[in-house]
């Protein structure tokens, strides 16, 4: 019965996975949250070494005059949502899209699968749904975790505006899993899955940065995808609808793209 619902048997499967991402970063959040008080408390230091720093630092770390690193906004942006909030989200999103298509393909056990009375299409979909709920189980510890961190090290900060960055971050991590996924369904290599996967988030990471510190890319900072988090500073600003628009249409495309590929392709197992 387990195996025809491939949505249960992916969350039960990753089950023991979940729970060491969620306790990681729980204490990742708690620690970054605790170096809060010190450099509140160094102010006028921090604010003289931002004003030094290099243009492209700061724009790699989106530090401004707005929004200085003393401030809640500016050091949860600097320490966690511009940079390690999106690597952590991408790697769990990746991995998990790499895996699921292409992984049970390469292991041997997708046949087991598709042996049962279940179409390719509901397949794609069951896999992508638990990858969803995966993600959003860790959208909500990180959260949770940047609420206790605030109570509890004075970073005063709204929940709506926690949930705001934490759920933009969440998006983005999820439109390259599931380029992994769509990747995934059309060669059955997760290998190759993983790779193009990172090498499409580098490459729209690097476009983001140059295009705030060389003129010529500035047109073109539209066709990266962190664009839509970073530029968007969902932590200042809330959530914007034409940037989430943006984020969730690809994921849509792409995901219809995987059920496409993965329906027509002569599967080696």
């Amino acid at each position: 019965m387990m195996l025809r619902n491939i949505f249960l048997k992916s969350l039960r499967d990753r089950r023991l996975s979940l729970f060491w991402w969620s306790v990681s970063l729980f204490i990742l959040v708690i620690m970054i949250s605790s170096v809060y008080p010190s450099i509140q408390k160094s102010a006028v230091d921090f604010k003289s070494y931002i004003d030094s720093m290099p243009e492209a630092l700061k724009a790699a770390f989106s530090i401004n005059s707005a929004t200085a690193m003393t401030s809640p906004v500016g050091f949860l942006n600097a320490e966690l949502f511009t940079l390690m909030t999106p690597i952590i989200f991408l790697v769990f999103a990746i991995g998990y899209g790499a895996s699921a298509i292409a992984g049970e393909e390469e292991a041997g056990t997708l046949d087991l699968l598709l042996a049962n009375p279940i179409p390719r299409w509901r397949l794609v979909l069951e896999k992508f749904t638990a990858m969803v709920i995966g993600m959003g189980l860790l959208n909500f510890v990180l959260w949770l975790s940047l609420v206790f961190g605030a109570k509890i090290f004075d970073i005063k900060i709204g929940l709506g505006q926690l949930a705001a960055a934490t759920f933009n971050s969440g998006l983005l991590g999820l439109a390259f899993g599931v380029l992994a996924l769509a990747t995934g369904c059309a060669t059955g290599r997760k290998g190759l899955s993983i790779a193009v996967a990172v090498a499409f988030a580098f490459a729209s990471y690097l476009l983001n940065i140059l295009a705030k510190i060389v003129d010529s890319l500035q047109s073109y900072e539209k066709l990266s995808l962190f664009y839509y988090h970073l530029n968007a500073d969902p932590l200042a600003n809330g959530l914007r609808y034409g940037n989430l628009a943006v984020l969730i249409g690809f994921i849509l495309i792409l995901l219809t793209a995987a059920i496409v590929l993965f329906q027509r392709r002569d599967l080696s197992v």
